[in-house]
């Protein structure tokens, strides 16, 4: 029975995952990678990521793939409101500006 309810909960992981186009991994204790799909229409398996330092009160940026401008605001109102949800959001955007400012003519 535990198996079942296991493969439930991975199918319900990666219906999510797909809807959201996004998928959370762990990368150490406290370091979380944060990867971004379905964004560059020219290659939809392009992914994008962050990798955030959980492990204090303030998040800390480990690493940022393809890096973005403004990212240091981004993260310093998120250490302000704490709105994860808002901060992942606006990332999202902001890699898509950055697919959409290089696909310009």
């Amino acid at each position: 029975m535990a198996s079942l309810a296991l493969q439930k909960e991975e199918l319900e992981i990666a219906l999510s995952e797909t809807k959201l186009g996004m998928s959370i991994e762990s990368v150490r204790e406290h370091v979380t990678r944060f990867n971004f799909h379905y964004i560059d229409g020219r290659s939809w398996d392009r992914t994008f990521s962050i990798v955030l330092d959980l492990s204090t009160k303030r998040y800390l940026l480990q690493s940022c793939e393809p890096m973005l401008d403004g990212l240091a605001s981004l993260l310093e109102e998120l250490n302000r409101t704490n709105d994860f949800i808002a901060f992942l959001q606006q990332v999202r955007r902001s890699f898509a500006e950055l697919v959409k400012a290089k696909t310009k003519p």
